[in-house]
């Protein structure tokens, strides 16, 4: 019995250690994520000399998926505090005096079922960056060219969090304590790729051509001048 009680302390102790780390990746994770893409598009992105404007003009797909991933993460950042706090109390309750040098195993997996989109942010940023380098255009990329650097960033984004959904069933197989952190994990990954696809649907979801409005707005302020 005494045994039971030291397993079962141990266990408590790092199912709220599993559990924190779930939070700040999916809150803190995401949040340092997409203010990284932020600062890192603003700094190095290459505005197109007609046309270009703002981020979220010259590569509206790719802001939008990064959107769609922040809600869905903090959505569920905040469904795992709720199951933190519930873990706490119980512990809370079990708490006793005794120790043991060992402890359950970190459900590698899970947790990276749950780390997996946070990181969509920044890697997509990474993608135009490097996308742009490769514009065929000496005067720098066009904004046409940008259609392309969002397309191929909401598609990685895509294979990350698809990632994620692979790693999340891959710890249910192996069985990872706690189960739910990779059932939070899979229902995570399997919203966003949902709402990918529907978003990718529509005329204004993620893979539209940007700028078209701006394309016009050039075209009409080019006719006004020539009057």
């Amino acid at each position: 019995m005494l045994t039971n009680q030291v397993t079962n302390v141990n266990t408590n102790r790092q199912t709220i250690r599993i559990w924190a780390i779930v939070v700040a990746t999916l809150t803190l994770g995401t949040l340092l994520s997409a203010i990284l893409a932020a600062i890192i598009l603003d700094v190095l992105i290459k505005r197109p000399a007609e046309g270009g404007g703002s981020v979220t003009t010259i590569i509206p797909g790719y802001v939008y998926a990064v959107a769609t991933v922040m809600k869905a993460c903090l959505l569920a950042g905040l469904g795992s505090v709720v199951v933190l706090l519930m873990k706490r109390m119980l512990a809370l309750r079990a708490e006793n005096t005794l120790r043991t040098s060992t402890s359950p195993a970190l459900p590698i997996w899970a947790i990276t079922s749950t780390a997996l989109a946070p990181l969509t942010p920044i890697v997509g940023a990474l993608v135009i960056i490097v996308a742009q380098t490769f514009a065929g255009n000496a005067a720098g990329p066009l904004i046409g060219d940008f259609s392309q650097f969002s397309r191929v960033a909401v598609v990685v984004c895509l294979l990350l969090i698809a990632a994620g959904a692979v790693a999340a069933v891959t710890s249910l197989v192996k069985h990872e304590r706690p189960r739910l952190v990779p059932v939070v994990g899979l229902i995570t990954n399997a919203v966003l790729i949902g709402l990918f696809g529907i978003l990718s649907s529509t005329p204004s979801g993620l893979i539209r051509t940007p700028g078209r409005h701006v394309e016009r707005g050039v075209v009409f302020f080019k006719n006004k001048e020539g009057m």
